[in-house]
């Protein structure tokens, strides 16, 4: 996770100095776009991914795994506008963050050396948390400004499904067992967003995009207690604000693709 951050830290590095030379390009070397055009548009930002689940008092929420409440995230975007007012865009965003087990969760101590040795083995993939969203964009657009309010849906990997079981019987034959479930894996979220873009040639911008998550479904964790094959206690928890996520990022794009003749 170290070494990410400081990978994090390079890229934003990058975007703030690149930012500050395009200051010095004199204003009559661009040429201002026609606005409205039609074209296409590419971008990468880096920046933060902020958890914004909220659990209450609910006692039983500790059922849940957690995360980190921000991390550090890449996104890509590619952008169509093909009319006056509107386009549409399709995003992927790679999330990355180690989930915390919850304490009912037990793996043994197998399945924890395991896990350990998946983790640095495959690291970063073992901390990916990728989401994707397709939407529709609104166009405000004036000379090196460009505005774009954007609402869609998508689906995000939260956090794993996991389940464990641990069994034992005691000196009278008393068979006990304890199950424990997670699903908050793949989740339908509704996407709000906002992007601006400055251009700093004709066809080559710096982007700042924020973005809201709302997941569409709940989150579900659950332990029950069983003794000799009859449920004796059950503890559950659910939640819409798993995965809810503000979203804010830097970054650099260009645009391609024929404008609209007039």
């Amino acid at each position: 996770m170290f070494i990410m951050n400081k990978i994090f830290l390079l890229i934003i590095t990058i975007c703030f100095c690149s930012f500050s030379y395009a200051q010095d390009i004199e204003t009559k070397t661009f040429r201002p776009n026609n606005p409205y055009d039609k074209y296409w548009q590419f971008n990468f930002t880096t920046g933060a991914n902020i958890d914004l689940i909220h659990s209450g008092s609910d006692p039983n929420s500790k059922l849940l795994s957690t995360r980190p409440t921000v991390a550090p995230m890449l996104g890509f975007r590619v952008t169509h506008l093909f009319s006056k007012k509107i386009g549409w865009n399709a995003s992927l965003q790679m999330n990355f963050y180690k989930e915390k087990k919850s304490e009912y969760f037990g793996s043994g101590i197998i399945g924890d050396v395991i896990e350990e040795f998946f983790n640095k083995t495959f690291w970063p993939v073992s901390i990916l948390h990728p989401s994707f969203d397709v939407g529709i964009v609104y166009r405000i657009e004036q000379n090196r400004w460009n505005i774009y309010p954007t609402i869609g849906f998508g689906y995000m990997n939260y956090l794993l499904d996991t389940e464990s079981t641990k069994s034992n019987t005691n000196v009278d034959g008393i068979q006990n067992s304890i199950i424990y479930k997670q699903y908050p894996s793949s989740l339908l979220f509704l996407n709000f967003g906002i992007s601006a873009n400055y251009y700093i040639t004709e066809r080559s911008f710096f982007v700042l995009n924020a973005n809201f998550q709302q997941p569409l479904q709940k989150s579900h964790a659950e332990l029950i207690n069983i003794t000799n094959k009859m449920e004796t206690n059950k503890m559950s928890y659910q939640t819409t604000t798993a995965g809810r996520n503000l979203n804010i990022g830097i970054g650099f794009g260009f645009r391609f693709g024929e404008k609209a003749k007039r």
